[in-house]
């Protein structure tokens, strides 16, 4: 099944995304396919280094997909090459680009300029929605069970943030990142959703496709997850490499007990983005545990929404903000490359599924 959302809920044009995918010739993109399949296949942080250091050597104006097999020089990847089935490669090609989805390969002009920097970049990333240079995101998560104080501390910060003009990511989970993206689609803002899912599964948790439908309208939803395997647990914690690795700086509102949410952090930290942590009300242990032990890696308590932006205006000049605009200066809709659908999100305050 190619796609979880209708085309009538597919806010960009499907002939539009294919003609942007048509910039790499199939017979190129099945082997970007192909070499993301392998990576996956046996996950290890120095095969990945040892191609990105590779790819960052060539000329990307003379560098094709089919040279891929040449330029790995790995010969597990030459038999994983030759023992797919190339036809069928194509047509799943064929079919997520019918259905609206975008390729964005390691060479690509569009992959984000700040995850290319991480030590291993997804190489190829899946996208739908709306293209963007990803240059002013800020990622905001934490736990799938959050407190009421936690709750509305996440919908209004993603809301300060998108009307300065920043782009809020999240993991389109239930609790903070359901919170995370409604805040930014509140205030007519963009809101990136990274996914630890195939692109072409159905949304979950399943509650949320509604949001995922919307949050295309305004944004994007990309995920590395490989098309032909079945997800891992361990999905979801790559991903949270992703979440930071576009993102400026990550905040995180509030610490569950599964752990995802510290694993977030020390991403973050390892790549070298600034974390902050918003202080839990004293009587919630666990969230002050996890609070505690963040500050220890190294992250920053926050009590403010006023702290965050101060702080992103201080880095502006390390990170252009080249999509800035606040909602009351982004151009009328009609007029954009992605018309507004005709159909208007239910109320002025976008509703958190329950």
């Amino acid at each position: 099944m190619f796609m979880l959302l209708s085309q009538e809920e597919m806010h960009p044009s499907i002939n539009e995304f294919s003609a942007r995918n048509d910039k790499i010739p199939m017979r190129e993109l099945k082997y970007w396919i192909m070499l993301n399949e392998w990576i996956h296949s046996n996950y290890r942080v120095k095969t990945i280094e040892t191609i990105r250091s590779r790819l960052d050597r060539v000329d990307k104006r003379k560098f094709g997909g089919f040279q891929l097999p040449q330029l790995i020089e790995n010969e597990r990847f030459k038999r994983y090459c030759d023992e797919l089935d190339l036809d069928v490669v194509e047509k799943t090609v064929e079919g997520i680009q019918r259905s609206g989805i975008n390729v964005i390969t390691y060479l690509d002009e569009r992959y984000p300029s700040m995850l290319r920097d991480i030590n291993d970049p997804p190489l190829v990333l899946f996208h739908r929605g709306e293209l963007m240079n990803f240059d002013n995101c800020v990622a905001i998560v934490g736990t799938r069970d959050p407190s009421h104080f936690a709750h509305q501390k996440a919908r209004a910060l993603s809301r300060d943030l998108a009307r300065k003009g920043y782009t809020i990511v999240s993991g389109l989970a239930k609790g903070i990142d359901t919170e995370a993206h409604c805040g930014a689609l509140d205030v007519n803002g963009k809101t990136v959703a990274v996914l630890g899912t195939k692109i072409t599964d159905e949304i979950y948790p399943k509650e949320n496709s509604r949001l995922a439908a919307d949050i295309l309208k305004k944004g994007a939803i990309i995920s590395e997850a490989p098309l032909f395997q079945k997800v891992r647990n361990t999905s979801f914690l790559k991903r949270n490499r992703i979440i930071s690795g576009i993102s400026m700086c990550i905040v995180v509102i509030e610490f569950g007990t599964s752990g995802g949410s510290f694993t977030q952090v020390k991403h973050a930290l390892k790549q070298g983005r600034q974390v902050f942590v918003l202080k839990p009300k004293a009587r919630d242990k666990i969230a002050m545990k996890g609070y505690t032990d963040a500050l220890n890696e190294g992250a920053i308590s926050f009590r403010s929404n006023k702290e965050i932006i101060e702080y992103l205006k201080s880095s502006a000049s390390h990170h252009p903000l080249s999509n800035f605009s606040s909602p009351s200066q982004q151009p009328n809709p009609s007029s954009s490359l992605h018309p507004q659908p005709p159909d208007p999100l239910p109320s002025s305050s976008h509703q958190s599924p329950e």
